[in-house]
């Protein structure tokens, strides 16, 4: 596996076991004693055991505790950047034909957009 590989599972294992831990505080704020919460809450418990325990079967480095917010900062703005150039116009043509003056008005900010949250991944990691 490459180093570029090593760090996506990184990355997406960690931000999966913590969004999970995370999200199960939002079910204790917002859905209190549900019993449909309470099996999401199960379910999550098992994607964030899952998660950490592939991390480990492949030897990658994912820490949960104390949280890094360095780390945390880079797994939420990969994911953005991710996200921000399946919204381009080359992705949004999967959902019908994108004009031409839509492609040349976005396809730049999307760009913009994606190359600044690359900013704050490299700001986070010293670079």
């Amino acid at each position: 596996m490459t180093a570029g590989q090593r760090r996506r599972l990184e990355i997406t294992l960690l931000r999966l076991a913590e969004e999970a831990r995370d999200l199960d505080g939002f079910l204790d704020r917002h859905a209190g004693a549900d019993p449909d919460a309470a099996q999401v809450r199960r379910t999550l418990d098992r994607v964030r055991h899952d998660a950490l325990r592939l991390a480990g079967e492949l030897e990658l480095d994912v820490e949960e505790a104390p949280v890094d917010w360095r780390r945390r900062v880079q797994a939420w703005a990969s994911l953005w950047w991710s996200d921000v150039l399946d919204s381009g116009p080359g992705p949004l043509r999967g959902y019908g034909t994108v004009d031409p003056e839509t492609a040349a008005f976005l396809g730049p900010r999307i760009e913009a957009l994606a190359s600044r949250l690359m900013e704050v991944r490299s700001h986070v990691a010293g670079e």
